[in-house]
């Protein structure tokens, strides 16, 4: 069940309650259709409710209102009917209105939000794309919105529920919010995401409700101007698109201008009618296709990246050597991994972290090595703001400079970047002198130029024989997978 609105209540600013309002949010029903809840005013109010009083729609035989308690079983003949009641602390101090559904399916009801970001567009939708600050093909996984040409607007609760995250991650979703969802029954059925906001109007631990204003739109983190980036990710982790769970009439651009508005003629409107129910989570979760023929198909299921991608290409490559072999192309499965989290042994396998007493780099963690990294907090860094360090610190410099006649070399380069340092990769680099090579010709005498590099390392510090044969490893399977990767507009 869902409240309707948000006229009353939680304030939708950086306070917490407005004195003398209902504080309910929601009905909730547990299992069997049960309800029973008690009304209350908001804490420090100075008025006292004399009596409770009820409105709108009648409620079925076997539910009543009494006092200030809502209570009993809605019967089966009332399952998927729409119930709108008023109620209203007297002498006429608040009034909130609920509008609420009982579920058809025993114990379940499901989920479905209000706009984020009311009047916005989509910008970016779900699904593949290449972002226009990396230009690297990756998987987005959410829905981006913006206002512009207006100026940034309010973010808004899309549903009732509870943050369980402010935080600001540099160099990738900046401020952001998580708020997770329960349906009537107690049940998480997903958490919604908020990236790029310019504050936050909430936090954490906070309850908020649909339409609530929890932040404003921004343009913290990586983007190319003020907009929000929303997602929904079921409790597994499962990124879906979030546009079709929207209620109502959504614009999605074609194509934007670089500041984010929409091109003359290119908006479309889109109706979303779907809705997350249990049945729905369990399915999904399960790997099957359980939205229905009217929701699009999860274009995550894929297990290559993009093919012709030079940088997808180098950073498999490279996870799979700086975390390990069970590496795939896909983001950590784990959510708390994704996050960041590193408090046992598994979740520092999967994310590769490493923290060698007396090693120069310090701790590293999905290849990122916390001494040529001192912006980045690396013991508290997810996945994204890994793989953009990754792509701004390591491709951007070298690598994307020749990716275009040399995407092969550009790809090894990256993986010298990770494992010797930009400085001594760039030596290594122009030691080979393969400015006037072919890509074919370049990659074997930047291999030959590495090895020799790594023979180098061991002649000036015998200590460190030891590590001789695997960094010598690790240069043969770069070569051998350089030669064998396909690229797009280029040779096999």
């Amino acid at each position: 069940m869902r409240r309707a609105g948000n006229t009353t209540g939680r304030m939708d600013d950086k306070t917490e309650s407005i004195p003398d309002k209902i504080e309910n949010t929601d009905i909730p029903l547990r299992e069997g259709h049960i309800v029973d809840v008690a009304f209350r005013l908001t804490p420090n109010s100075t008025k006292t409710a004399t009596s409770w009083t009820i409105s709108g729609t009648p409620l079925p035989q076997g539910v009543t209102f009494s006092g200030n308690i809502l209570r009993g079983t809605f019967p089966e003949s009332s399952y998927g009917q729409a119930f709108k009641i008023n109620i209203t602390a007297e002498p006429n101090i608040d009034t909130r209105a609920f509008v609420f559904s009982p579920a058809k399916a025993t114990g379940s009801n499901e989920i479905s939000f209000v706009h984020p970001l009311p009047g916005a567009h989509v910008t970016s939708p779900f699904g593949p794309r290449r972002p226009p600050t990396s230009g690297a093909s990756s998987q987005h996984g959410g829905a981006d919105f913006s206002l512009k040409p207006k100026p940034p607007g309010d973010v808004l609760a899309a549903a009732d529920g509870e943050v369980t995250l402010t935080a600001y991650q540099a160099g990738g979703a900046g401020k952001h919010i998580k708020v997770r969802h329960l349906n009537a029954s107690g049940r998480e059925l997903c958490t919604t995401v908020y990236m790029h906001l310019a504050d936050f109007y909430v936090s954490q631990g906070q309850k908020v409700v649909a339409g609530q204003k929890i932040g404003k739109e921004g343009n913290t983190g990586v983007g190319t101007g003020p907009h929000l980036h929303f997602e929904c990710r079921l409790p597994n982790g499962t990124k879906i698109d979030p546009v079709p769970l929207i209620k109502g009439t959504i614009a999605v651009a074609r194509e934007t201008n670089p500041d984010n508005s929409a091109k003359d003629g290119t908006l479309e409107n889109k109706d979303g009618n779907a809705v997350l129910t249990p049945a729905n989570v369990d399915a999904k979760e399960a790997g099957c296709e359980p939205f229905g023929p009217d929701y699009p198909k999860d274009p995550t299921e894929t297990q290559d990246a993009p093919a012709g991608d030079p940088f997808e290409k180098a950073w498999f490559f490279t996870m799979k050597h700086e975390v390990g072999p069970h590496w795939t192309v896909d983001a950590p499965k784990d959510p708390e991994v994704a996050e960041g989290k590193i408090d046992t042994k598994e979740q520092r396998k999967k994310d590769g972290y490493v923290n060698s007493a007396g090693f120069p780099g310090g701790e590293t963690k999905f290849g990122i090595a916390q001494g040529p990294n001192p912006s980045i907090r690396v013991t508290t860094m997810g996945y994204d703001p890994a793989k953009s360090a990754g792509f701004n610190n390591y491709w951007k410099r070298g690598p994307s400079s020749i990716v275009s006649s040399k995407p092969r070399t550009a790809i090894m380069l990256f993986d010298l970047n990770y494992l010797h340092g930009v400085g001594n990769a760039n030596s290594i680099k122009k030691n080979a002198n393969i400015d006037g090579l072919e890509d074919s010709a370049a990659i074997e005498a930047l291999s030959s130029a590495q090895q020799s590099f790594m023979r180098n390392i061991v002649i000036q510090n015998p200590s460190r024989q030891k590590y001789l044969n695997g960094w010598l490893k690790r240069s043969r399977e770069l070569l051998e997978y350089v030669k064998s990767v396909t690229l797009e507009n280029s040779e096999s």
